[in-house]
């Protein structure tokens, strides 16, 4: 296993531990629980591909890169819509969250295959401006988790567009790494009241 692979590891726990609070809790936090399973599914082809078999990284290459581009242009979109209307039905419901998935991954993933390829880091920008202003400016999203996972997942945009393929952070960490671990740490953070909130709410039924 390679530093890369274990790195989306951490990022698969992160999204499936979010995906199971909230789907748990009768689809009410559906929008941030798909938007989990979409960047866990992505990450869990970028374990595959960043491992140390060979012919399996090959294989994977193609797959996980269009996983990449899926979550990029949909998993982000709902998941600021839902941190930012978290009563709508979109943010609520399966069925909500899965039509602006699709609406979002076919638009994307179309203009992207037409040669619009900045679109797949332009939508995450501008949902990561979103999320900001959801969780710093707004009464009823702010809570110093928000916050603090909002700093982290400016920090895994940081680590992707500022740090060079060849350079390691403190000798030990490369670019990918960096954006697996603070994109985890932001997830885990955006999510936490809603995960909490499920955790009650089963205390309360049992």
């Amino acid at each position: 296993m390679t530093l890369d692979s274990f790195s989306e590891i951490i990022l698969i726990l992160a999204c499936a531990w979010i995906a199971w609070r909230t789907f748990k809790q009768t689809d009410a936090y559906a929008g941030i629980g798909l938007a989990a399973l979409i960047i866990g599914f992505a990450a869990f082809l970028g374990m595959v591909r960043f491992s140390s078999f060979a012919d399996a990284s090959a294989l994977i290459k193609g797959p996980h890169q269009f996983a990449s581009i899926v979550a990029s242009v949909s998993a982000f979109p709902i998941l600021a819509f839902s941190l930012a209307r978290p009563k709508s039905p979109i943010a609520m419901r399966i069925a909500g969250a899965w039509w602006m998935t699709f609406v979002a991954a076919g638009f994307g993933v179309a203009l992207v295959a037409l040669g619009f390829k900045l679109w797949a880091q332009t939508v995450p920008a501008v949902c990561a401006l979103w999320i900001g202003y959801s969780v710093i400016f707004t009464k009823a999203g702010r809570s110093l988790p928000r916050i603090l996972g909002f700093l982290s997942l400016l920090l895994s945009f940081a680590a992707t567009l500022l740090i060079k393929p060849d350079i390691l952070i403190f000798g030990i960490f490369s670019k990918t790494q960096l954006l697996h671990y603070f994109l985890a740490i932001a997830l885990v953070l955006l999510a936490l009241r809603e995960c909490q909130s499920s955790k009650s709410s089963n205390l309360k039924v049992n």
